[in-house]
């Protein structure tokens, strides 16, 4: 059998709660910094911003690639990325990738999906652009067309 005995005074517990205390601090501010969103993205060898945490700044996104869009969403819904791709979300993420973003980081994770009118957009259909935001950010999204024999783009639209 072993016995270990301590000998503890005011000063050890002080020193040890300051320690704990500094671990904690440390392991908080190594959360926080980690889990910060990006806030821009490169597409086409150009830097954008990626902020959407209001209307405007949705609508500001879409102008960065030269889309002009009615003032208001067509549409809005809370969606979750599946923590699982499967194909077409597989195809899908290849989009994003080509623009800059990943949505592999928010599998699992619940995030808006607005839906804009494209207005200028050289094509005799409807045109839309469907942006996913979390936590302000614009974290991927599309220029789309709903029709049979539609088509799906990144930001910049179909590239020649």
């Amino acid at each position: 059998m072993f016995i270990i005995s301590l000998k503890t005074t005011a000063k050890k517990i002080f020193i040890t709660l300051g320690v704990v205390m500094l671990v904690c601090c440390v392991a908080l501010t190594i959360s926080v910094l980690g889990s910060r969103q990006q806030e821009s993205a490169q597409c086409a060898g150009k830097n954008y911003s990626l902020l959407a945490d209001d209307n405007k700044s949705r609508t500001d996104f879409l102008r960065q690639f030269g889309w002009e869009t009615g003032d208001d969403p067509v549409s809005y819904k809370t969606v979750t990325i599946p923590f699982t791709f499967n194909d077409v979300y597989e195809n899908y993420n290849k989009i994003q990738l080509s623009q800059g973003l990943d949505l592999t980081p928010y599998k699992g994770k619940q995030c808006e999906s607005y839906t804009y009118e494209i207005t200028n957009y050289p094509y005799d259909g409807e045109v839309y652009a469907n942006l996913l935001v979390h936590n302000g950010c614009v974290i991927g999204g599309d220029i789309c067309s709903t029709e049979l024999d539609g088509f799906m783009y990144g930001f910049l639209g179909k590239q020649e």
